[in-house]
C-alpha cells in the first residue's frame, strides 16, 4: 500500500519516515514523537518568519541538506545524549547560524541558561552593574545558587568587563566537567577566555 504524501514542513522539511509522528494516547490526547517535535522545532526557528519576527537572533538561521530529511536527523540524534536537553546550534561554535552534525550538540537547560548573556540594560559591558564614583563594579550570578555575587570595584569598565568573564570561566570550568558530550565541555573550557 502506498501511504499519503506528505507537505514539507515550512516548506523544506521532508518527513521521510515510514511510521506515523503522532498518535493518540489512552485518554484520547494526541501525542507527538519526541524525534519529530525536536526536528519541527528546529525547522521553525530556521523558517518560520513568524518565529523569526518574535525572535530575530534566528533570522539567517539555516539547516544542513542532509538534516532536511528526518530520518538523516533521527540517525544522527539516536547518537546523542538528548533526553531533558535543548539543542543548541552555537555552543560549539558561538555566533554559528548552521544547524548541522558538527555544529550540534544537546545541553541541559541549566547550561543553555548560562551562555545566554542577558540584554543589557544600560551601556556598560555585560557584567559591569553601575558606576559608584571614578569605579567600575563587577558582578555575575552564580548559576548553582541563583545569587548574584559581588566581584569588585575597578578604574574601567573594561577591567570590570574582564573579572566578570573571569569569575564566568570559573562557573563553566564546572559545568565542563559535567557534560557527557566532549564538544560540549571543550567549548565551555574556553567560552569566556
Amino acid at each position: 500500500m502506498i501511504g499519503k504524501k506528505k507537505s514539507p514542513v515550512y516548506g523544506i522539511g521532508i518527513n521521510d519516515l515510514e511510521r506515523n509522528v503522532t498518535w493518540y494516547d489512552s485518554n484520547g490526547q494526541r501525542v507527538l514523537c519526541p524525534v519529530y517535535q525536536i526536528w519541527h522545532d528546529m525547522l521553525e526557528r530556521c523558517y518560520c518568519p513568524v518565529f523569526n519576527k518574535k525572535h530575530p537572533t534566528y533570522t539567517d538561521c539555516s539547516v544542513c541538506e542532509s538534516w532536511l530529511h528526518l530520518s538523516n536527523f533521527e540517525a544522527w540524534l539516536g547518537l546523542q545524549d538528548y533526553k531533558g536537553k535543548h539543542l543548541d546550534k552555537d555552543i560549539i561554535s558561538p555566533g554559528n547560524k548552521l544547524y548541522s552534525p558538527s555544529t550540534c550538540a544537546f545541553i541541559d537547560q541549566n547550561v543553555n541558561k548560562f551562555i545566554t548573556d542577558g540584554g543589557r540594560k544600560s551601556n556598560l559591558p555585560i557584567g559591569v552593574t553601575c558606576r559608584r564614583g571614578c569605579r567600575y563594579i563587577a558582578q555575575c550570578c552564580d548559576p548553582f545558587t541563583g545569587k548574584t555575587s559581588y566581584i569588585g570595584s575597578f578604574n574601567s569598565a573594561e577591567a570590570a568587563h574582564q573579572a566578570w568573564k573571569r569569575k564566568k570561566h570559573e562557573y563553566a570550568l564546572v559545568y565542563a566537567d559535567q557534560q557527557s558530550d566532549l564538544r560540549v565541555a571543550a567549548a565551555l573550557r574556553v567560552r569566556y577566555l
